[in-house]
């Protein structure tokens, strides 16, 4: 049973050059670049049924005999300007304090236990060590990894080495997704924030379609209690039948405007919503009509 000792910070300086020494367990932890070079002084554990962030441009630097013992969840979030790197103490291109050159066995790799649940690994450097990645799950990704002078080898599986390609992007179990331009990262969140037009867009043009049936039932009342008008030679009702016809007449009227005002508006959205996607620009205008031809023109410009 291993017993997990709080993970130690403490920041200090060498020559003028600020470490943050961790070790014991990191699990819940989030790193960040400010903290750069986070220096293992001690073997670090992410303890099942935890988690581990390690946000884009973490540098990590290992003393002897330390390395990563993972038991729960470990996400490395490097971007491909700004990779995670996981190296010697010695290795002077990212430590100050560099006593010698870094030599392969200079620390023991990453280890990933069976226990492991969610291991994932994004644009990294991982050098110098015995055993670069050691895994007991084949579950794990790996997108653009770079593995170099790891002593016994890059990457295992249950103790089966792995093809490795040492300074070459390695990729293992990842989706293989384009990286997105900044301008492609925008639209996408400008589009995120439009996402409620299309809905009402769509709901719009629905409400504006009922009640332009609504308009027609108005007409026809119209049209039948006009015809019980002229059919009628009792004054009191053929009285009763004008103010309903003229009543079914006005409803059709305020139905048909408003519904033309719903089917126009819904019918913007849904042309502004695809002129963001790249469409061309296009006005839309749309009026009832009652008479011979009762409904809604819609006229649309391109």
């Amino acid at each position: 049973m291993r017993i997990f000792l709080p993970v130690t910070l403490i920041f200090c300086c060498f020559n003028g050059f600020a470490q943050t020494p961790i070790s014991g367990s990191i699990g819940g932890m989030t790193f960040k670049p400010s903290g750069n070079p986070w220096l293992v002084s001690g073997n670090v554990f992410v303890e099942a049924e935890s988690k581990t962030i390690v946000e884009p441009g973490c540098v990590f630097l290992f003393k002897p005999y330390t390395g990563i013992v993972i038991e729960g969840s470990f996400i490395v979030e490097g971007e491909k300007d700004k990779p995670v790197v996981f190296t010697s103490i010695n290795d002077s291109l990212y430590s100050e304090t560099a006593a010698k050159k870094p030599e392969p066995f200079d620390w023991n790799g990453i280890i990933i236990e069976n226990e492991a649940v969610e291991v994932s690994l994004s644009h990294f450097k991982l050098s110098y060590s015995v055993y670069g990645i050691k895994s007991k799950v084949s579950s794990l990704s790996i997108k653009d990894g770079i593995f170099r002078q790891n002593g016994q080898f890059h990457f295992t599986i249950n103790e089966k080495i792995q093809d490795v390609e040492s300074n070459l992007p390695f990729d293992y179990n990842s989706q293989d997704v384009p990286e997105k331009s900044d301008k492609e990262k925008s639209q996408k969140k400008a589009l995120a924030k439009r996402a409620w037009v299309k809905p009402v867009g769509i709901g719009s043009i629905s409400i504006g379609t009922v009640l332009l049936g609504t308009m027609g039932y108005f007409i026809y009342s119209s049209a039948d209690f006009d015809r019980k008008y002229n059919n009628t030679d009792d004054y009191d009702e053929s009285q009763h039948y004008l103010t309903k016809r003229d009543d079914a007449v006005k409803n059709a009227i305020v139905t048909g405007i408003i519904g033309g005002v719903f089917i126009s508006t819904g019918t913007g959205l849904l042309l502004w919503e695809h002129s963001t996607k790249g469409g061309k620009k296009k006005t839309v205008t749309a009026y009832p009509v009652i008479g011979k031809a009762n409904g809604v023109q819609v006229v649309v410009k391109f």
